[in-house]
């Protein structure tokens, strides 16, 4: 299977899986929420095959379509769980070491969670979750560090817009951060 087969079948399955982890878990973390299981492999899908038309990799849509099913779910329970963060980062991190980027794979998971994952510590859990970690984790497992930090940034500009716009103190990360991997991916080298 040539590398764009081997990205379009990594996206299909992210797609799928996403969508069905999403929609086991809704109705214990959102119940007031409809089913999100359709909406999330759409979501993933686009999100990964975007990923492949910016010449991102597969390790940059298997990151591009797990955040986004882990961002749908994220908003509407508040939660980035480990059932989707932990495999799309191990999924990307394969996905590098596969096209002989794994170095760099991993210098941008350490490079992306190590500082947030020291400010949950220290701020014991008040700023940001684990789950916004692993989810760094899978930024960084896909995109690498430079990418990686100007998602981070691309995200961080999305969610002070967007508390701007709706006057909320809090907002739920995911959502930006999977549109600040996206959008990382078609203006960085």
């Amino acid at each position: 299977m040539t590398g764009d087969g081997l990205g379009l079948a990594l996206v299909a399955f992210g797609a799928v899986a996403g969508g069905l982890i999403a929609g086991r878990l809704r109705p214990e973390l959102a119940p007031d929420w409809p089913d999100v299981s359709i909406e999330t492999c759409l979501l993933a899908g686009a999100a990964g095959a975007a990923a492949l038309a910016l010449d991102g990799g597969t390790a940059a849509a298997a990151s591009c379509t797990g955040l986004t099913a882990a961002a749908v779910l994220d908003a509407c329970s508040g939660y980035l769980v480990d059932e989707l963060t932990l495999p799309t980062a191990a999924i990307a991190l394969l996905a590098s070491i596969d096209s002989g980027s794994a170095r760099h794979s991993a210098f941008g998971m350490l490079t992306l969670a190590l500082p947030p994952a020291l400010l949950n510590v220290i701020g014991r859990g008040r700023w940001l979750g684990w789950g916004d970690v692993k989810a760094f984790l899978a930024v960084g497992a896909g995109l690498g560090s430079e990418r990686g930090i100007a998602a981070l940034g691309l995200a961080c500009i999305f969610g002070v817009a967007t508390a701007l716009v709706t006057r909320r103190r809090e907002i739920r990360f995911g959502p930006h951060l999977a549109a600040g991997a996206l959008a990382a991916l078609g203006g960085a080298p």
